[in-house]
């Protein structure tokens, strides 16, 4: 039992890391900002095994507790990171993705309780290059509804190599529609998000975020159009009052409209609130000058 096993294909051929996004109707995630594709190949109806649990191999087997083997569509490609940031940075970037579909996360582990890099690398994915560190490495399985009420079903290795390079191997499949995976619900999703904008500046707002967001926000309008875009305004009552506050960041939810509207989104489909402190969250990336950005699809009448 050896390859044949393993979740993934062999994969063939180099990708430019000009085409690293996620083509408009792939399923999967934005890939980690200023990564390269190293390689990416399709899967179309392809029956293969994802696991749901630490691996380890056994006489020349591999083992794992738990596993879903189907017919899958959809994509796998190798990510290039580097060296700049570190498995906790990618990690991070991935959870707030996996935050923004509010998919359903079938296993997760990290570190040495995930088994062996090695395993992984070369009996899993058969892709030396993930090869790394047992204590900086990182996994996730998730599964969500489409915008056609299909399930997509995600893998994400992350793994630090010994030379402190940074690889994210992704595997984006997508069910066939009407079929169903135990766990996750198919009705029909209405709310999205958050993508959080973060702002400076209460006098002349500021938007402090890169392409990457902006780019997260429209591919979000374009995949579920029957859907509205609420930029809900949060700040900090720091220096003046709580209507000078509530002001600001009212200038500031008015800001991202017009830079939204700039890269071709209607207005229509924009609606603002303006919170300002008077919602407090105990998430680290959710606090201070922030614009957080939720879609909420209309609702059925019929």
């Amino acid at each position: 039992m050896r390859n044949g096993l393993g979740v993934v294909l062999l994969m063939a051929g180099l990708v430019s890391p000009a085409i690293a996004a996620t083509a408009e109707g792939e399923p999967g995630f934005a890939p980690f900002p200023g990564g390269s594709v190293e390689r990416r190949s399709s899967i179309e109806d392809k029956e293969m095994r994802v696991f749901l649990g630490a691996v380890s191999e056994v006489n020349n087997e591999l083992r794992v507790n738990d596993s879903i083997r189907k017919r899958w569509s959809g994509f796998i490609r190798t990510l290039r990171v580097g060296r700049s940031n570190r498995v906790e940075e990618v990690a991070d970037y991935y959870r707030s993705r996996i935050r923004e579909k509010e998919a359903t996360v079938l296993f997760e582990c990290q570190g040495r309780a995930c088994g062996n890099s090695n395993v992984w690398a070369n009996r899993v994915f058969d892709e030396s290059r993930l090869y790394g560190r047992d204590d900086a490495q990182r996994y996730w399985v998730t599964a969500w509804p489409d915008a056609k009420n299909r399930i997509q079903l995600n893998t994400l290795y992350a793994i630090e190599r010994g030379n402190r390079e940074v690889y994210v191997h992704e595997q984006a499949f997508r069910l066939a529609e009407g079929e169903s995976l135990p766990g996750v619900a198919l009705k029909e999703r209405r709310i999205f998000g958050p993508v959080i904008v973060p702002w400076d500046n209460p006098d002349s707002p500021t938007m402090e975020a890169s392409a990457a967001v902006f780019d997260r926000i429209l591919a979000l309008a374009e995949e579920y159009e029957d859907g509205s875009l609420h930029l809900i305004g949060f700040s900090p009552l720091e220096d003046g009052s709580l209507d000078q506050v509530m002001e600001q960041t009212k200038a500031a939810t008015q800001r991202l409209q017009a830079l939204l509207e700039e890269r071709g989104l209607n207005a229509d489909r924009i609606r603002t609130r303006v919170l300002g402190p008077l919602v407090r969250t105990v998430e680290a990336e959710r606090s201070g000058r922030r614009i957080e950005v939720m879609l909420i699809r209309e609702g059925n009448d019929e």
